[in-house]
């Protein structure tokens, strides 16, 4: 096999793992997206709150498609990020990924992309585990000495100020990722010319933003409800 040729098959290979890399980001922006709009009916009460819930548990075997689609898009996410992290591609060799290399900006989301995405992974299994499995009828979800079902178990986990703290400082990870997978989706598919591409990363940092505020918002509201308005 010539030189030539192997650097063809090795740069056809890495912009295929771009690509899934992407595309499974994507499918990861938009549930995060849906997720952030569920959550912020949290400010409208209990029973708005709950009603969403009981909404997403009506769908039944739906939501374990979901659910499953979600989990092959996060393991394909991670598979390919790490695989591409291991083959080097930041480093200056002739032949590599022009692509990456001509338009890609480096910003902190980019820089810190696989430590905020190993910080998600852990803070998705602790998340999991305080809020989708809870008992949802149970002492933690007793506000005011009655059962408020997953609002009150939300509500609980936040009124605790460390709780809450470490939450916000995942959210602002998953904003700084969620910056990162927007601007790495453009580069990767091509759409944008590249005068087009500082704009475009410049929006993808402020939606980036956005996201992390949204999801902070709730446990800060809870604090200063559980803690100031009571």
């Amino acid at each position: 096999m010539t030189d030539a040729h192997s650097w063809k098959s090795r740069l056809t290979s890495t912009v295929m793992m771009e690509l899934a890399a992407a595309l499974s980001g994507l499918v990861m922006v938009l549930f995060i997206a849906g997720h952030l709009g569920g959550n912020l009916l949290l400010f409208l009460g209990p029973d708005a709150f709950n009603a969403y819930a009981a909404r997403l548990q009506a769908l039944g075997p739906l939501l374990a498609v979901v659910r499953l689609a979600m989990l092959s898009a996060l393991l394909a996410h991670v598979t390919m990020t790490v695989w591409l992290k291991l083959l080097g591609l930041g480093a200056a060799r002739p032949g590599r990924y022009a692509v990456t290399a001509r338009r890609a900006r480096r910003g902190l989301g980019t820089r810190t992309m696989i430590y905020t995405g190993l910080l998600i992974l852990c803070f998705i299994a602790l998340h999991v585990y305080d809020f989708t499995f809870a008992d949802k009828t149970g002492a933690r979800s007793m506000v005011g000495g009655q059962s408020l079902g997953l609002y009150g178990v939300v509500f609980n986990g936040f009124a605790d100020p460390v709780h809450a703290v470490l939450y916000m400082l995942a959210m602002w990870a998953v904003g700084l990722h969620f910056s990162h997978l927007l601007a790495s989706l453009w580069v990767t598919l091509g759409v944008l010319a590249d005068r087009a591409t500082p704009g475009a990363d410049f929006t993808a940092r402020v939606l980036g933003a956005l996201v992390a505020l949204g999801f902070t918002s709730i446990p800060l509201y809870v604090l200063l409800k559980a803690h100031l308005l009571s």
